[in-house]
C-alpha cells in the first residue's frame, strides 16, 4: 500500500535531515490498517477461495466491521494488552481477522503449527499461557489434549477454546456476521470440553501448505 507521508518521512532520512537511527513518524500496525481503512474502504482487501469451490471477497471497510465483532469476542474471553491468543490455524480468513483483532486489542498473536500434536502444542500454551485458543473443527480433539497438557504444566491456567472451520469463508465462528454476498456460510464446530471451555462457533488459499 502507498503512503506519501511515510515516504517523505523516510526522505527526509535520506537526505540527512533527522539523526540516523531513527524512524521519523513511527506508527504501528494497528494505526497503519486504521489509515489504509479511512482512505479506501472500498477498495478490495482479501479475496479467499474456499477448498469447496466457494470465492469471498471483502473490502477493507467490510473487514473492518468483522474486525469489530471478533475483538469483542475475544475481550469476553479475558483477551486484552498483553494477553497471549494461542492460534493452530491454516491460512485464510479466520486467520488474517484473529491477527488484525489481537492487534486492535494490544494482544499477542502466538501462532502455531496448525498440524502440530498434542506435546508440541501443550508446550506452546504452557509456556504462553493464553487466554484463548483457536482451533479448526477437523482437528479439534489434538487441540483439547494439549490444552489439558499445557493446563497440566501450569497450575491454574485456564483458556477458552473457540472451535471453528478455518476454511469457512465468513466469520461467524469468531463472532462476526457479516459474510460477503454469494459466499455460502461455513460450519462451526462443538464438542466437550478439554482443558479449556470450548466455545464454537494480501490473497488467501484455502488449500494446506503441509
Amino acid at each position: 500500500m502507498s503512503d506519501p507521508a511515510g515516504a517523505a518521512d523516510m526522505a527526509g532520512v535520506d537526505a540527512g535531515l533527522v539523526p540516523a537511527g531513527t524512524w521519523p513518524g513511527a506508527v504501528t500496525f494497528a494505526e497503519v490498517w486504521e489509515r489504509t481503512v479511512a482512505r479506501d474502504p472500498a477498495a478490495l482487501f482479501l479475496r479467499y477461495a474456499a477448498p469447496g469451490g466457494t470465492v469471498a471477497e471483502w473490502s477493507y471497510g467490510d473487514f473492518d466491521r468483522e474486525l469489530d465483532a471478533v475483538a469483542a469476542r475475544m475481550r469476553a474471553a479475558g483477551v486484552g494488552p498483553g494477553r497471549p491468543v494461542h492460534l493452530a490455524l491454516a491460512n485464510g480468513p479466520a486467520f488474517v481477522a484473529t491477527w488484525l483483532a489481537a492487534i486492535r486489542l494490544g494482544a499477542m498473536m502466538v501462532p502455531s503449527d496448525p498440524f502440530g500434536r498434542a506435546p508440541e502444542l501443550g508446550g506452546h500454551i504452557a509456556r504462553t499461557r493464553p487466554a484463548l485458543g483457536i482451533c479448526d473443527a477437523g482437528r479439534a480433539g489434538e487441540y483439547r489434549r494439549a490444552t489439558e497438557a499445557g493446563a497440566a504444566e501450569t497450575p491454574g491456567l485456564e483458556t477458552e477454546i473457540v472451535v471453528l472451520d478455518e476454511h469457512a469463508p465468513d466469520l461467524t465462528g469468531l463472532g462476526g456476521g457479516v459474510r460477503p454476498a454469494g459466499a455460502a456460510r461455513g460450519g462451526a464446530g462443538s464438542g466437550g470440553a478439554g482443558g479449556g471451555n470450548d466455545r464454537s462457533g494480501t490473497d488467501a488459499s484455502g488449500s494446506d501448505d503441509s
